[in-house]
């Protein structure tokens, strides 16, 4: 039912939602399960680690794998995904494996068979000029060169290096190192940057190295490169010494290609390295490590066990996704000009509320928070006792990106996902909205396992789930409020549908109330607790909506004064994200 017959222009705090792509585009799944059942099937997902976008839009790029075990040497893969520039939705168009299955034992064919150096593929990087792709094998301890279809996207195997080729293996010899899970190409597409969590990160000159197995006459011969690294102890003389370099676990680039900066957890520090602007060389500027023993390295107090690292647009920022205490995003501010970091702020997750005793299996969070993120429930501090800002959903945080604006930070871990709002003019994120399985101050979403890495591009973010074998598309969509806080006589609840102006198509779905069903095993599940309703909102506006309550809500409000619903936008293909937005609803 709609109250009334026009629009009108979108309140501020009520300009849509952001969520998971309705049904089967929101993602794609190796095997959908119980938690991934709605997605469509993919191939070459086990594992999915790693996530990067071409420069033109037109693809996604997955690198996948599981590490060895006594019984098989492991698996990796490179899934291609072409992109709706409309949309945002993913369609898997192929995948190359290290063994041509999809990781099923017997099932040949289903990829294409790689050449080597793929196995645990564990980090990837898409040239600015978007003509290579570059992955980073785990296990294979190796580097692998992929040239990219520009008009539709498709890879080819070109290339490779590894630290000791097995005898009679096609990739040359380099120093590049086992435990390789990161890299990063500078923005001149000059020189390609490979890290290893054993502590090593190389360098090598794309102008002169040459990938391919066939080297053509004026380049030299790649059997042998001895291309340039900085390591923990110098990997015993064969790179230069690095200082609080252990665990490498990610690398960014800046804007203008003069720093490279890495993320080394097992030394509780983020390294900035100088980048040679004719060969790539690298040459370490300083650190930034917590409780720093010597003046070798700036003193942390708010970095401790940095995962992931993603720089701004602009420059000025570098945002570390920190596994301190689980969860705590840090913003760093970068000197442009000699590349230093110094700490800007953070925030950290507020613990829950311990959940009330209601005697029963069923029942719903009774609490005054509306699902924003940024709610403080009584009795918590706003600030942790390291001075950040405290908000809902981030729980043992491992993949950051900003938005290609610049304007929006968002941060993932086991099954959350949280949206910042960040000031140009410093860095600092505001906001805090949320979407998470199992924390009830947030929006809802399906219970995906840890969130690996992300990327961002145009209006809408990519991640891989990596426990889940699957790849995510969120995007803005539809989002409810309600008007009137409680239930009228007749069981009307009146709620505001926004849509953002980013769904150039408007926004078009059902929308309804449910309650949130706790159950003695597993999570917890949503059950309808009032009629649905058709709706339909154009872009940048808002329309109300009637929905009447079930009889089962109007006999619990005349028991308890507020009661904990949500309030579910189910939207049409093409219309923008579901949503499912906490709400409380009081009575009479």
């Amino acid at each position: 039912m709609v109250v009334g017959s026009g629009l009108v222009a979108a309140p501020a705090g009520a300009q849509g939602a952001f969520g998971l792509l309705p049904g089967g585009t929101g993602c794609v799944a190796q095997n959908p399960s119980s938690e991934t059942g709605s997605c469509a099937h993919g191939h070459g997902l086990s594992g999915a680690n790693a996530i990067a976008a071409s420069p033109d839009g037109k693809n996604i790029y997955v690198a996948a794998g599981t590490a060895a075990t006594t019984q098989g040497p492991g698996y990796g893969a490179v899934v291609t995904f072409a992109r709706d520039g409309s949309s945002g939705v993913l369609t898997e168009s192929s995948c190359t494996s290290s063994d041509g299955t999809d990781s099923i034992d017997g099932a040949i064919g289903t990829c294409s068979a790689s050449g080597p150096g793929l196995l645990d593929a564990d980090g990837i990087a898409v040239a600015p000029n978007g003509a290579h792709v570059y992955v980073a094998g785990f296990t294979s301890g190796s580097i692998v060169e992929f040239t990219r279809d520009t008009g539709t996207g498709a890879l080819t195997e070109t290339g490779c290096f590894q630290e000791y080729p097995p005898f009679g293996g096609a990739c040359g010899q380099a120093r590049v190192y086992r435990n390789a899970d990161a890299a990063a190409i500078a923005p001149g597409g000059g020189a390609l940057f490979v890290g290893s969590s054993r502590g090593a990160i190389s360098s090598f000159d794309l102008t002169k190295v040459f990938f391919g197995f066939t080297p053509p006459s004026d380049k030299p011969d790649p059997a042998h490169v001895a291309n340039q690294c900085i390591a923990t102890a110098g990997v015993d003389g064969a790179c230069a010494q690095g200082n609080a370099t252990q665990g490498i676990s990610s690398l960014v680039v800046s804007p203008d290609g003069k720093f490279l900066y890495a993320a080394a957890p097992t030394s509780s520090a983020i390294v900035t390295l100088s980048i040679d602007p004719a060969t790539g060389a690298l040459a370490q500027m300083g650190c930034l490590k917590h409780s720093a023993p010597t003046t070798a390295c700036a003193n942390a107090k708010l970095v401790n066990s940095p995962s992931v690292l993603a720089m701004s647009p602009d420059g000025n920022n570098v945002y570390d996704a920190d596994y301190s205490d689980g969860a705590r995003l840090v913003t760093l501010r970068r000197d442009a000009g000699g590349g230093q970091l110094t700490e800007g702020g953070c925030v950290e997750r507020l613990a829950p509320p311990p959940p009330p005793d209601t005697g029963s299996d069923t029942g719903s969070d009774t609490g005054s928070d509306t699902g924003s993120g940024a709610s403080v429930h009584r009795g918590h501090a706003a600030q942790s006792s390291a001075g950040c800002a405290q908000v809902n959903g981030l729980d043992s945080l491992n993949s950051v990106a900003v938005a290609p604006d610049g304007r929006t930070v968002f941060a993932a871990g086991t099954g959350a996902l949280n949206t910042f709002a960040r000031d140009p003019s410093g860095g600092a994120l505001s906001g805090g909205g949320c979407l998470a399985s199992d924390d009830s101050r947030c929006s809802t979403m399906p219970a995906f396992s840890l969130i690996a890495s992300l990327a961002s591009i145009g209006s809408n973010l990519y991640g891989t789930a990596m426990s889940s074998s699957a790849v995510l598309t969120f995007g803005p969509g539809a989002g409810a409020r309600t008007v009137r806080r409680g239930v009228d006589r007749s069981g009307r609840v009146f709620l505001a549908v926004s849509c953002p102006h980013s769904v150039r198509r408007g926004c078009s779905g059902r929308v309804l109330l449910a309650q949130s069903v706790r159950r003695r095993r597993g999570h917890a599940s949503l059950a309808a607790a009032s009629s649905g309703t058709r709706f339909h909102v154009s872009a940048g506006h808002s329309r109300l909506y009637v929905v009447y309550a079930s009889r089962s809500v109007r006999r619990q409000l005349r028991r308890q004064r507020t009661l904990g619903l949500v309030a579910v936008i189910s939207s049409d293909p093409g219309h923008g994200a579901g949503s499912g937005t906490r709400i409380a609803l009081h009575r009479h």
